[in-house]
C-alpha cells in the first residue's frame, strides 16, 4: 500500500481512505473511496453483499456518475460477460495465428496471456497442423516439407 495524508491505493488499484472506526473500515482501518461515497450519497453504511461497480472499469475513478450499487451476482454477470467476450475474441486471433504456424508460446507472448490458456484454448478448438514440427527463429511453425 501506498500511504499519503491517509489515502492509499492497494494492490487491485482501488483508491482507500484511513477512517480508523468507521463501520466499513477494513481490519487495518481503511475504507474504499467508492464504498464510502455511495454510503454517503444514501446515507447508510453499505452491506457486504452490496456491490458498487465502477461503470468504464477504471477503479479511480469515483466520480457519482461513474458509480452504480448492484448485487454481487449483477455484478458476476456483468464481468463474467466481459470476460466471456474477450475469451472468443482470444479464440479468433488464436485460431489463425496456430493455423498461420505459431507455437503456442509465441501466441502467448503476444496476446501477453498464459501458454497455458493457448493449449487449451487450441485443444477446445480441435485444431491440428500436420507435418509441423520445426520452428523458424520467431517460433513460428514450419513444415517439413519447406526443410527438406
Amino acid at each position: 500500500m501506498n500511504y499519503k495524508n491517509g489515502i492509499s491505493k492497494n494492490k487491485e488499484g482501488y483508491i482507500l481512505v484511513y477512517f480508523k472506526g468507521h463501520p466499513m473500515a477494513r481490519g487495518n482501518g481503511y475504507v474504499p473511496l467508492h464504498r464510502l461515497i455511495v454510503s454517503l450519497l444514501l446515507g447508510r453504511n453499505l452491506t457486504r453483499e452490496e456491490i458498487v461497480h465502477h461503470k468504464n472499469g477504471n477503479k479511480t475513478d469515483n466520480r457519482i456518475e461513474n458509480l452504480e450499487l448492484i448485487t454481487k451476482s449483477q455484478h458476476a454477470l456483468i464481468h463474467n460477460s466481459a470476460r466471456e467476450y474477450k475469451h472468443k475474441a482470444n479464440a479468433k486471433i488464436i485460431r489463425k495465428l496456430y493455423l498461420q504456424g505459431y507455437s503456442g508460446r509465441s501466441i502467448a507472448s503476444m496476446l501477453n496471456i498464459g501458454k497455458t490458456t493457448v493449449l487449451n484454448c487450441i485443444k477446445k478448438l480441435g485444431i491440428s497442423r500436420n507435418n509441423m514440427s520445426l520452428r523458424d527463429k520467431q517460433g513460428k511453425f514450419i513444415s517439413r516439407k519447406e526443410v527438406c
